[in-house]
């Protein structure tokens, strides 16, 4: 099955290491972690298909998300989580569509363009306004999304319900810890 997790690149390298990869290094490594730009790694059928496309700016911005992210998902809401990158007019963001019948999230990624929206964090305090923006306008964000990055970012792609919010867990619990040394 797919898989999702959290990741960060070895210095200024493309080389990924989970945060538990990143947890388990010896101290004389642990200094080439870059903690400013972190990825998503998405592997679909065995293959990389998001990590090296996109990064997600600092991993303490994406880790204040990941609680947001799961109590959305447990009570099979769409969830949202934002790129830290603020240094464009473009907001990446991942769409976590739960079913609540099958027990899978589909994930894709979005991008919106429009101000105020593509600055606004989901849990922050006009997330309910972006979520209502993205029901409103989810098919064509996607499509534009498609079209600029060319068709190679991945779109609807299932990850079982249960081992996603396990990783979204303990890759919240791991990027604080590698957060607050």
């Amino acid at each position: 099955m797919n898989r999702l997790q959290l990741a960060l690149y070895r210095g200024i390298t493309s080389d990924l290491l989970t945060l538990e990869d990143c947890l388990n290094l010896p101290p004389s490594q642990q200094g080439d972690v870059n903690l400013q730009h972190c990825t998503w790694s998405l592997l679909e059928d065995g293959q990389e298909r998001l990590a090296h496309r996109l990064s997600f700016g600092p991993l303490e911005e994406m880790v204040a998300q990941l609680d947001h992210v799961r109590t959305r998902l447990m009570n099979f809401q769409p969830a949202l989580l934002r790129s830290g990158v603020f240094s464009s007019e473009r907001g990446n963001y991942l769409l976590f569509e739960p079913d609540e019948k099958l027990q899978v999230v589909r994930l894709s990624l979005l991008m919106l363009e429009e101000s105020p929206y593509s600055f606004l964090l989901p849990n922050g305090g006009r997330g309910e306004e972006l979520y209502d923006y993205v029901r409103k306008n989810r098919d064509e964000r996607l499509a534009r999304t498609q079209e600029i990055f060319a068709s190679v970012i991945p779109q609807e792609v299932p990850l079982e319900l249960k081992p996603l919010l396990k990783s979204l867990l303990h890759d919240a619990k791991r990027g604080r810890t590698l957060t607050n040394r």
